[in-house]
């Protein structure tokens, strides 16, 4: 490599995991409307992220961008489902 060639970055591999089911992903960042069509879950579906211990896992709207990071796992619940 000469100075003036840039670096190449190798493509970052996130995976995380939807209703137990893992999924990888190259998006650093994403919403949840697409969180629940990689899923192939409808998109009424309220999402949601696992937070560790013992408080409340996060609610991720549909149109929230969200950062995310290897081994998170999220889950739906279907529309009138809760509440």
């Amino acid at each position: 490599m000469t100075p003036t060639e840039p670096a190449i970055q190798p493509r970052l591999t996130i995976h995380i995991t939807i209703d137990n089911v893992r999924y990888e992903t190259h998006e650093r960042y994403v919403t949840g409307a697409q969180l629940l069509a990689m899923a192939g879950l409808p998109s009424g579906d309220q999402l949601f992220r696992e937070v560790a211990g013992h408080g409340d896992d996060e609610p991720i709207a549909a149109d929230q961008v969200v950062g995310l990071h290897d081994g998170e796992k999220f889950y739906a619940v279907p529309v009138g489902n809760f509440g």
